[in-house]
């Protein structure tokens, strides 16, 4: 594997695990509040957190110094980790309420 390959995995890896963190940290602010509330910053949460990522997948992709495969492969692999994380922990908020 070439150095781009190998700063595409590291990147794309580095991006998923911290949309996955963001992720964690969102749900558990958000679930400090009660109904309308708790969906309005949850839903904004992730809105903001979505368009970060985006931004950031673009800038690593126009920048051209990774090698585009790995990078999206390990970052669509953590992402959608990261999402059904995110469900089981909403799922456990809204089942103790």
């Amino acid at each position: 594997m070439s150095v781009s390959s190998w700063m595409g995995l590291g990147m794309g890896t580095l991006l998923g695990v911290g949309y996955g963190m963001a992720s964690y940290l969102s749900v558990r602010w958000a679930s400090r509040f009660e109904g309308t509330k708790f969906i309005k910053v949850l839903v904004g949460s992730m809105v903001a957190r979505m368009a970060a990522a985006l931004a950031l997948v673009a800038a690593v992709i126009t920048a051209k110094r990774v090698d585009g495969l790995f990078f999206v492969g390990s970052f669509l692999l953590l992402f959608v980790a990261g999402v059904i994380v995110e469900i089981m922990q909403l799922s456990g908020v809204r089942r103790s309420r």
